[in-house]
Parts: C-alpha cells; sequence; structure tokens
C-alpha cells in the first residue's frame, strides 16, 4: 500500500492527471453503457419533443470543443508571454551586469584621473610655492620696511596657498592610503575632519587586518567613509558619530559602520542625493552591499559590506 502512494505522490503532475481523466471517462462510459443513458433520456424527453430539448447534448459538446479550442488559444498566449518574459529578465540580467561592469570602470578611470591630479598639483603648484617663498626670503633681506610688510603678506598668501593645495590633494587621493593602507588613510582622514569640527565627538574601532586588503577595496571603503563624515558635518547636525571597520570571520567579508545621533534623513519623503548614490554605485561594483537606516529625526546609520576577494582569502 504504501509502495502505491508513494508511486503516485512521486509521479509526474502532468501523468498523474492524465491517469486521472481517463479513469473518470472510462467509469462514465461504462456507468452510461450499463443504465443505457440515451435511451432514459430519450424516453423521459419525449414528452417535450417541442423543445428540442434532445438537442441539449449536441450543443454542450459544441460549447465543450469551442472551450478546448479558446484554452487551447489562450495557453498558447500565455506561453509566448512566459517567453517574452523571460526573454526580458535575461536581458535585464545582462544589462545589469554590463552596467555594473561600466560602473567599476568609471570609478577606475574616476580615481586613477584623480591619483594624476594629485600628482600635478602637488608637483606643479608645489615647485612654484617653493620659488615663491625663495623669493620672499631674498626681499625679506633688503632693510625696507613696505618691502618686508609686501613679503609678509605674500608668505602669509602663499603658506595658505599652500594648505589649500594640501587639503585639496588628500581629498583627490590620500597620500596614507598607499602608504599606510586603509586604516592609517581613515585616522587620518577623522583627525582631520575634528579639526574643522571639534564639536563633534568621533569614535572609531579598526581592525588591523585592513592593510592587506586590495586597492579597489581600500578606494572603496575610504570614499564612503569621506561622503560619509562630509555628509553629517553638512546636514546631519550631530554631536556624536560611531565608525566600525571590522572583519567578519563568519563570512569572509568587510563591514563598514557609520552612526550619528543626528536629525536623520527622511528617506521616503525625497530621493537619495548624488553623494549617496554614488556610494551605493561604488560599493556594489566591488559586489558588497550597502543599507541605509533611519530613524528620523533621531540619527542615521550607513551600513557596508564586502566581500573579501581570492587575493585577500588569507587574512586572519
Amino acid at each position: 500500500m504504501n509502495t502505491c502512494r508513494n508511486f503516485w505522490v512521486n509521479l509526474n503532475p502532468v501523468k498523474r492527471d492524465v491517469i486521472v481523466l481517463s479513469s473518470i471517462i472510462v467509469l462514465s462510459y461504462t456507468t452510461m453503457m450499463y443504465i443505457d443513458l440515451a435511451e432514459l433520456i430519450s424516453n423521459s424527453l419525449s414528452a417535450y419533443e417541442y423543445l428540442q430539448l434532445d438537442e441539449i447534448p449536441y450543443l454542450i459538446l459544441l460549447v465543450a470543443l469551442s472551450l478546448a479550442i479558446f484554452t487551447k488559444n489562450r495557453m498558447a498566449d500565455l506561453k509566448r508571454s512566459i517567453h517574452l518574459k523571460e526573454l526580458a529578465e535575461e536581458k535585464s540580467a545582462t544589462l545589469l551586469v554590463e552596467n555594473q561592469l561600466l560602473t567599476q570602470h568609471v570609478m577606475e578611470v574616476q580615481e586613477r584621473e584623480r591619483l594624476e591630479l594629485a600628482r600635478e598639483l602637488h608637483d606643479e603648484i608645489g615647485q612654484y610655492l617653493t620659488g615663491i617663498s625663495l623669493d620672499i626670503a631674498t626681499l625679506t633681506a633688503y632693510q625696507d620696511e613696505r618691502i618686508a610688510l609686501l613679503a609678509n603678506r605674500i608668505s602669509n598668501n602663499c603658506r595658505m596657498t599652500r594648505n589649500i593645495s594640501r587639503k585639496l590633494i588628500r581629498r583627490l587621493r590620500p597620500s596614507s592610503l598607499d602608504s599606510q593602507g586603509i586604516k592609517g588613510a581613515i585616522h587620518a582622514t577623522v583627525k582631520e575632519w575634528i579639526s574643522y569640527h571639534p564639536q563633534i565627538r568621533i569614535d572609531t574601532e579598526i581592525d588591523s587586518f585592513t592593510k592587506d586588503t586590495d586597492e579597489k577595496t581600500n578606494i572603496t571603503i575610504y570614499r564612503v567613509v569621506q561622503e560619509s563624515l562630509t555628509n553629517i558635518a553638512k546636514h546631519a547636525q550631530a554631536k556624536h558619530v560611531k565608525l566600525a571597520l571590522l572583519f567578519n570571520t563568519s563570512n569572509q567579508s568587510i563591514h563598514l559602520a557609520i552612526q550619528d545621533d543626528g536629525i536623520g534623513i527622511q528617506l521616503q519623503s525625497r530621493p537619495l542625493g548624488f553623494g549617496l548614490i554614488g556610494m551605493r554605485e561604488r560599493v556594489h561594483a566591488v559586489h558588497g552591499q550597502l543599507s541605509i537606516h533611519s530613524n528620523y529625526p533621531r540619527g542615521t546609520s550607513i551600513e557596508v559590506t564586502i566581500p573579501l576577494t581570492p587575493f585577500n582569502q588569507n587574512l586572519r
């Protein structure tokens, strides 16, 4: 009995339906033969011959055939719709992959251009500022009060220009990212950020492993931190920020979390800004996930999870 039940349960649904329908047809035909259904109906309806009730079975047969044709055509339409939907989904998946590759390429080109621009600023402007400093030293040798005053003003302007150029260079491509890894770059960025926003307390927790991650991951993490801190300073009105960059041993991934106690973001009432969209695209380009949680009006948290590449699978 159990063998028959298992056979029936494991049987192909189409074959099972065919068996059930065939059994119903055979049983119905046998019953009609046994009771001579046609004669019985004919005799019962003979008194109502003027209504032509004996034609109803043929009408029912015609309706059944019409429904069968209609069902067949609708089934063909349904199959075509399913096929077109599958093609559209396949094309969408292909376009999504191509878009991710294009985004990754754009990010790489952007970082190369930033690196080149940072080098140009350092070499060209630095060279001219050094020349100006030497000229100032020459001017101060003259015993003229007006010349000394002008030299002092030029020296102050030169120092301000140098500070601004260094700030721009760090924003374009921090040297600490290449020399000290992502940990040193984040610490340097946080230190500079605190100097401009001393009223905001920031706590950091960074695993030491991150110095071994690949360049794409480092740049992505750095840009997310940079953009997040910029947004907090401009819009959050926060007093306390928590920043954590940790290695998740369970799924071999990097987890970045940035949380503030500011006013939050109204995600439902307005679309994401270009900065947040850029962060999301950067993270997706390295096959990561970014989530934004806003408890408006009580703070925002940004979480990023990036799987480690095979290059970094030896991290501990």
